[in-house]
């Protein structure tokens, strides 16, 4: 299997770990469909563990406002609860730092909320804000 193909496998098996009925899963096909164009022109990171597949994430720019989304974060559903998905998250932060990314969309479907990511700590310390809902789940 190709790359594009392995990690919109991995995408489908993710997001219906979290007990999404087979209809909504088969709606949401197309947009867990990770392309060769995707893999090539986005920052996507793949973290593996002795060749296995173990979660991926990509941030893409935005053409219409030069700004970054997080596009994907997703971890094998065996591996979830394992630190994996934090270690993504982390390195998306290092990296967006080190880009000098002023602020991140990231569209969580699991939160049902949009957040933007602003550099800067809050008085809680977390680094996100949530803005609105989404129509991203």
């Amino acid at each position: 299997m190709d790359e594009a193909g392995a990690l919109s496998d991995l995408c489908f098996r993710s997001k219906a770990y979290w007990g999404y009925s087979d209809a909504f899963m088969e709606a949401c096909r197309e947009d867990l469909t990770v392309t060769p164009d995707y893999i090539e022109t986005g920052l996507v990171i793949v973290l593996e563990d002795e060749n296995r597949l173990l979660g991926f994430m990509g941030l893409e720019q935005l053409e219409e406002s030069g700004r970054w989304l997080l596009k994907d974060l997703f971890v094998e559903p065996d591996a979830i609860g394992k630190g994996y998905g934090k270690t993504l998250w982390e390195h998306m932060r290092k990296l967006a730092k080190e880009l000098r990314i002023g602020s991140l969309l990231i569209h969580s479907a699991r939160m049902r909320k949009r957040f933007i990511w602003r550099g800067e700590q809050s008085a809680s310390g977390r680094e996100t804000t949530a803005t609105k809902p989404s129509r991203y789940g």
